[in-house]
């Protein structure tokens, strides 16, 4: 039987769990000591302790990590999303111990994971790009001012690596642009270790359309669209698919290029390709590609019919079915709420603390994925997202009605969440017209929360 270990915690890892056992195989965990009683831990046939609560010190504790899976005969690795997910290095150190990655090629994310060179080979495929700059010397204040009058404001200033909206800043003009260049890049070095950083033309009324792609030994195919027009502070709030108020032809277009572009660096496995698309010019521009899960997989799943993460596992060890372009059919609708132990009257502040009491309903439209359950606690150490509600039907109509069901009947206590937030952006007339960008939620905000 083979053993495949779950590089990750949470939600995420629940369900890669699942995935694994629904194809007959091991499922091996790794924990920290904060996640000791985790629902992820009880899932698994094997789990091994790998640090303390802080993330450096164990998901992202390499050596650690690796040591566990040369000790513990596992034939293959997944890493979710976050984490060591898109480390090319550790996903090169993992191979070496003949152990099968679960994800692209290391060539594969050492192009894409750096924003300005994934800019550079959409360019090469045929793709459109936003305005940019190189990336910037922060010691000549004097040649990013230059840039950004040939940009033209509004702009955003953007780190290289990473993701998540960490080291992404709004700038509307010189004075602002002085002062948060230097904070920018101390934030991305902070976070990624990496405090590179670039001048981006921001686009005032877009929309961010991504599109699932999946490399197979021949050929790219894609599963769609998804709509994250809903974001706060550049993170994804709501997540739905079809987008709404694009045509079929320009959706088509932005599929193709998604293609193209993974096609020209050979991709392998699943990746998604992000897009900014112009609601007034209705022309689309590549953003970025991640190398990995997604986590909005769910809604491309309801509308697809496929089951994205035991086709990555069954891809690994060459055990998928041959798929063509023209079997992968998109129906119906499909809508994702992430709830999170967050307080919106206060700027979204994480509420860590007891989920003394958890309550969902489910039933044939309506899917919780989670990983906790009633008395687990959110910690301050991680992601303080505690479910996703992902709701299905035939139109965006039924799927807004049914999400509203679902939110309605939440039940948690012990913190604070965000689940009247996410009620309040689908009963707005314009949310339900589908009048959407990535300004949504800041235009909309006094009524939000």
């Amino acid at each position: 039987m083979k053993r495949v270990c779950v590089i990750n915690r949470g939600e995420i890892a629940c369900n890669i769990i699942k995935a694994i056992h629904e194809l007959g195989m091991t499922a091996i965990a790794l924990y920290s000591k904060a996640d000791e009683y985790s629902m992820h831990v009880r899932m698994a046939d094997e789990a091994y302790f790998i640090g303390d609560a802080a993330a450096k010190k164990s998901y992202l504790n390499v050596p650690v990590v690796l040591q566990v899976l040369k000790e513990n005969n596992i034939d293959a690795v997944h890493p979710g999303y976050g984490f060591l997910s898109e480390n090319s290095e550790f996903s090169n150190a993992v191979i070496a111990l003949g152990i099968k990655w679960i994800g692209p090629s290391s060539d594969n994310m050492n192009l894409m994971s750096k924003k300005d060179v994934a800019i550079k080979v959409a360019k090469e495929a045929g793709a459109s790009v936003l305005e940019n700059s190189e990336c910037l010397d922060i010691t000549s204040i004097s040649d990013i001012v230059s840039k950004a009058k040939e940009i033209t404001y509004p702009l955003l200033i953007k780190a290289v690596s990473g993701g998540g909206g960490i080291g992404m800043k709004l700038v509307e003009n010189e004075e602002q642009l002085k002062v948060d260049v230097l904070s920018t890049a101390k934030m991305a070095q902070a976070a990624f270790g990496d405090g590179s950083i670039y001048l981006e033309k921001y686009i005032q009324e877009a929309r961010h359309i991504e599109i699932q792609v999946f490399g197979f030994k021949d050929e790219v195919l894609h599963f769609y669209e998804r709509e994250c027009s809903i974001q706060r502070r550049f993170q994804k709030v709501l997540e739905e698919t079809h987008a709404c108020n694009i045509s079929a032809d320009k959706i088509s277009q932005i599929a193709d290029d998604a293609v193209k572009i993974a096609n020209h660096i050979s991709y392998q496995g699943a990746g998604t390709v992000e897009f900014i698309y112009d609601n007034i010019s209705k022309k689309h521009y590549f953003l970025e590609m991640n190398t990995r899960i997604q986590v909005e997989y769910p809604v491309t799943q309801n509308c697809t019919n496929t089951k994205l993460l035991e086709l990555q596992i069954q891809y690994a060890f060459g055990l998928h079915k041959k798929i063509k372009q023209e079997d992968i059919v998109h129906k119906g609708h499909s809508m994702q709420c992430r709830i999170y132990a967050e307080n919106p009257k206060l700027n979204f502040m994480p509420s860590p603390g007891i989920l003394s009491k958890l309550s969902f309903i489910e039933d044939e439209t309506i899917e919780i994925k989670t990983g906790v359950k009633e008395g687990d606690k959110i910690t301050h150490y991680y992601d303080p997202m505690i479910a996703k509600v992902v709701v299905r039907g035939k139109s965006r109509e039924d799927v807004i009605k049914n999400m509203l069901r679902a939110l309605n009947n939440v039940i948690i206590e012990g913190v604070a969440t965000n689940v009247e937030f996410l009620k309040n952006i689908l009963n707005t007339e314009e949310f339900k017209k589908g009048e959407i960008s990535t300004q949504f939620i800041s235009k909309h905000l006094k009524k939000l929360i």
